[in-house]
């Protein structure tokens, strides 16, 4: 006989002794104080008991990640080299909106691993009837219920919740590959628009020098009107095309910012290499890793076990 049906057996036993069922005359009071302070002490023994002895309630608990600091990034007058490609993941690691969701929705699921594991709470009340007929015909009675579980079904709730831990933790790491994806991609856009700024800029300035040889061959009378004009034209090209690029590296900017978690921080020079060579992947070994170690294959895993 268990700890729980020893203690419902005792609670009947002593409900049937104290509580007055003939002449409708009460328990004395002394016995259903006692019968109260025993019943208190029986449960609060047993979850003293369950609080110094989990391990029979418990299985080995998920290992919880550790998350870095965000860097700050600092304003564009305390750069000289720029940002680089590192800072900003390592910001948006901690601070992209998604990523802190995601987080949550793991933590969730951890705390509803611990209690789908927990045995129901007891319920203890103290009910009465005939109250107030000065001691003639009162009855006073005290109330227990506990539920039992049995069958295993608390480690069965333990295992499905655990499912759903590793299922969310994988989703938390594919999103994070995400995020990572979104910052690369949008540093080289904002990094190319940057490159391309300086170029038109050079543009624009070697057509201004142009339109100043024409208008001084012109003054010669070296050369036509026509030259001068075709100057200017190319001039007014050169500032569209470099406000086109500013319009782009702006967009670029905006979209960098957002999957940083830096809405506030000011236009800064990125440190990065366009030039450098692109490395050479094997299309069979993307394949095979994509099978092995894919965060979206591990969770659909994890969902399989959840439902055997």
């Amino acid at each position: 006989m268990s700890r729980t049906q020893r203690i419902a057996g005792d609670v009947y036993r002593f409900r049937s002794r104290f509580r007055s069922r003939t002449g409708g005359h009460p328990a004395p009071g002394g016995r259903t104080m006692f019968f109260v302070c025993s019943l208190i002490a029986a449960v609060a023994g047993r979850l003293h008991a369950q609080e110094e002895d989990p391990s029979a309630l418990f299985i080995a608990p998920v290992t919880e990640t550790q998350s870095t600091p965000a860097p700050e990034l600092l304003p564009s007058t305390q750069i000289e080299e720029g940002l680089t490609l590192p800072e900003l993941e390592s910001c948006a690691l901690v601070q992209n909106p998604s990523l802190v969701r995601a987080s949550a929705r793991v933590g969730a699921a951890r705390g509803n691993w611990m209690q789908v594991g927990l045995p129901p709470n007891p319920t203890v009340g103290f009910e009465g009837q005939q109250l107030g007929s000065g001691g003639l015909a009162e009855q006073h009675g005290i109330m227990f219920n506990q539920e039992i579980v049995r069958g295993g079904k608390l480690r069965l709730n333990r295992a499905i919740a655990a499912q759903d831990v590793a299922r969310l933790e994988q989703e938390f790491t594919a999103q994070r590959q995400r995020v990572l994806t979104d910052v690369r991609i949008a540093f080289y856009q904002v990094l190319t628009a940057q490159r391309q700024i300086e170029l038109t800029e050079e543009l624009a300035g070697i057509a201004r020098k142009g339109s100043d040889v024409a208008d001084a061959l012109f003054r010669a009378k070296q050369g036509g009107r026509a030259d001068v004009l075709q100057a200017r034209l190319e001039i007014e090209n050169a500032e569209i095309l470099a406000q086109n690029v500013r319009n782009r590296h702006a967009a670029a900017w905006s979209a960098l910012l957002a999957v940083t978690g830096q809405p506030g921080l000011p236009p800064q020079q990125l440190a990065g290499d366009l030039s450098a060579a692109a490395q050479d992947y094997d299309f069979g070994t993307l394949v095979e890793r994509l099978q092995t170690s894919s965060p979206e294959v591990a969770a659909a895993v994890a969902n399989i076990q959840r439902a055997r």
